[in-house]
């Protein structure tokens, strides 16, 4: 890609416009990922932490935990390093749906390749994917919590369907609405 059309790929990707990004992409569209791409083994692929970005949308977080990234830089272990989950969305070019605070330790440690798995999804059901990785694994602030369950209330599910979409997390019906309302409460100064 020229330079002009890679500055118009990401902010595709961040706007998450599917047509623009595959009229972007069309080079390189012929070879498999496999191809392209260094394969370990199990699904799991290497890829430049370079190549990978992150989408807001995917990063139902206020921040990152600096001591968790701490953490891993510190423990540190190249046989035990948990893959991050991406979807291609150029030849090359991959988007992170679940891993953030792992590919921030792997560019402070100066990883060239990080172990991927490459997930075939939607912009839309990366979302999904980070929202429930992130409620499940229970990581998330009750701050964190509220804006995630408010979101998609207003684009109009509704809480029996959030709780089955979410398993793990363990809500109920009842919790979601309440969640939801501290996105309403007015700001203490």
């Amino acid at each position: 890609l020229t330079k002009a059309e890679e500055l118009s790929l990401n902010a595709a990707i961040k706007r998450g416009d599917e047509k623009a990004i595959r009229q972007l992409t069309r080079k390189g569209q012929g070879k498999l990922l496999e191809e392209r791409v260094p394969y370990q083994a199990n699904g799991i692929y290497e890829v430049s932490p370079e190549a990978i970005q992150t989408n807001p949308l995917h990063q139902p977080r206020a921040g990152l935990d600096e001591a968790n990234i701490k953490r891993i830089v510190e423990t540190y272990d190249p046989n035990r390093f948990l893959p991050v989950e991406v979807r291609e969305v150029a030849p090359g070019v991959f988007e992170l749906i679940h891993g953030h605070h792992r590919l921030v330790a792997a560019k402070r440690l100066g990883l060239t390749r990080v172990p991927v798995r490459v997930l075939n999804v939607s912009s839309q059901e990366a979302i999904r994917l980070a929202e429930e990785a992130n409620l499940a694994g229970k990581t998330l602030a009750p701050t964190e919590i509220a804006a995630l369950l408010d979101r998609r209330l207003r684009l109009g599910e509704q809480p029996t369907a959030i709780v089955q979409a979410f398993p793990g997390a363990g809500l109920r019906a009842g919790q979601v609405e309440d969640y939801a309302r501290i996105t309403n409460l007015p700001r203490i100064v």
